[in-house]
């Protein structure tokens, strides 16, 4: 069976060598909070795009901060309905 892949990276340009999507395209996630908070998108088209993938690779992964890493790993737990890590 095969494995579905989602390639992203953390920034655009890296995004496009790849032919994937950014970090914050692939999750639904908004670049920058609004002042009326979070509005991250869990949509059930992007859940189940979510849900299907058995292997997540973040090229660039290194640029990434601690707390954005965070917010990930929060974004793929709501999407796939599940408290364990991804």
């Amino acid at each position: 069976m095969p494995h579905a892949v989602i390639v992203c990276a953390y920034t655009g340009n890296a995004a496009v060598l790849l032919r994937g999507r950014t970090v914050h395209n692939a999750l639904g996630m908004q670049a920058r909070t609004t002042k009326k908070g979070n509005s991250d998108n869990h949509s059930p088209s992007l859940k189940r795009f979510v849900q299907s993938a058995t292997v997540f690779v973040i090229d660039e992964v290194s640029m990434i901060a601690l707390d954005f890493l965070h917010k990930i790993d929060t974004q793929l737990r709501a999407l796939r309905d599940s408290e364990q890590p991804f």
